[in-house]
């Protein structure tokens, strides 16, 4: 792991969080959600863009005192986030979408989620799936969400070791087609002791598929098999094949 704050990584990650807590009695709010990394300044500036929507900038020592580097968070980077924020420090935005922005956030908790590409062939994929022994070995479900250049995986299984584990994966396109695109996953199973059961958070970069799947249509139906488990089929807004620039 590259940080120590993110060795949880773990045995709980929750699915798709909302507000964990809108308002405590004054006007601080906690709230938690999936974010990529985007734009940071020389002045450690950090913009978080928010699957679905929505603008974080975190203060310069909450970062700091996340990662517990200097380096702070590294560009394009996927992670999960806890935060605290004021009311008063929710802005509309002024981009196109009129997304809030969240200024001053006090980041209280984080983990990087694990990130790989999608491949174009499954030879790609199984030469690029790296093999850990401490990985997820029994995927018993999952479901998939995507945003801004990312499909996300959340998968239930179990886990082969005492350590927390980390699901080790690799994806390739099977097909594409007219709108459409089918995305095969690999994973590690593993025949050792099942030591506890786990949800777990996966990210693929769409940016391979961006541009091949031809079509009119503003959105564009993805079909992500897991060999074994089953398929999950999502329909996404063409803008989301678009990754974050």
């Amino acid at each position: 792991m590259k940080k120590t704050i993110y060795f949880m990584l773990a045995a709980c990650l929750f699915g798709f969080t909302s507000c964990l807590d809108e308002n405590n009695g004054d006007s601080t709010h906690a709230y938690a959600g999936y974010f990529t990394v985007g734009h940071t300044d020389p002045n450690g500036i950090y913009t978080l863009y928010m699957d679905g929507g929505g603008i974080v900038e975190p203060t310069k020592s909450s970062v700091y005192d996340l990662t517990k580097s200097e380096k702070g968070l590294d560009k394009y980077e996927r992670i999960y986030l806890e935060f605290s924020y004021k009311k008063e420090n929710v802005m509309e935005g002024t981009d196109a979408n009129k997304q809030n922005i969240v200024k001053n956030a006090d980041l209280m908790y984080g983990l990087v989620i694990q990130t790989s590409n999608i491949f174009k062939t499954k030879e790609e994929a199984e030469v690029n799936n790296v093999l850990n022994p401490d990985s997820i070995h029994d995927v018993r479900s999952f479901s998939t969400w995507a945003y801004r250049g990312y499909l996300n995986l959340s998968i239930n299984g179990s886990y082969g070791s005492e350590k927390v584990a980390l699901p080790t994966a690799s994806a390739y396109c099977d097909s594409i087609g007219e709108n459409f695109a089918s995305i095969k996953v690999l994973y590690n199973r593993h025949d050792s002791i099942s030591y506890g059961n786990g949800n777990y958070l996966y990210s693929f970069r769409l940016k391979p598929m961006f541009g091949l799947v031809a079509g009119s249509k503003d959105s564009v139906d993805i079909h992500v098999t897991i060999d074994g488990v089953g398929t999950k089929k999502t329909r996404l807004p063409r803008l989301d094949l678009i990754p974050f620039e």
